[in-house]
């Protein structure tokens, strides 16, 4: 299966598919953020903005289902898993935040409407046909960030 994160309605224009999406999306990050040193940063947080995308669900969006997909609160998630509950929450308030801008961090008790409510939501769709196409974790780079972290698990920055 293909998946897409744009659809068209001018017909001689073609669907963007996700993996052509999010890497322009990390490369225009990246020019971005170089410009204060963390062109790695958002080259990272550009490549997991839309993972969510990768849901069934999403895909029937894009074909015209009216249907609510929080399509941004996965790749918060996958790079929490992947760069740890420090740095990677600081990329995951960047990723949630991509469309509704930046949360509150919230607690274990959150509902709603915070970023660990989001992390932890179980209304995610599967999106885990990603996998099919990145492999993040084989891929995962230091990040080269302007601040310096004060051991390899990004605990703290100094």
């Amino acid at each position: 299966m293909r998946y897409f994160a744009h659809s068209s309605e001018n017909k001689e224009k073609p669907w963007q598919t996700i993996n052509e999406h999010l890497s322009k999306t990390a490369q225009i990050s990246s020019n971005y953020a170089k410009k204060f040193n963390a062109g790695d940063f958002g080259y990272t947080c550009g490549m997991f903005h839309d993972l969510g995308k990768y849901s069934y669900e999403f895909q029937r969006k894009l074909q015209g289902e009216v249907i609510n997909v929080d399509h941004s609160a996965a790749g918060a998630r996958e790079v929490v898993k992947l760069y740890g509950e420090t740095l990677g929450k600081l990329m995951a308030y960047a990723i949630a935040g991509h469309h509704s801008g930046l949360t509150n961090h919230g607690t274990d008790a959150s509902t709603e409407g915070t970023l660990t409510s989001r992390l932890y939501s179980s209304v995610i769709k599967d999106y885990s046909a990603y996998k099919n196409e990145f492999d993040f974790e084989s891929n995962k780079t230091i990040l080269n960030l302007p601040v310096k972290a004060v051991d390899k698990d990004y605990i703290g920055f100094t």
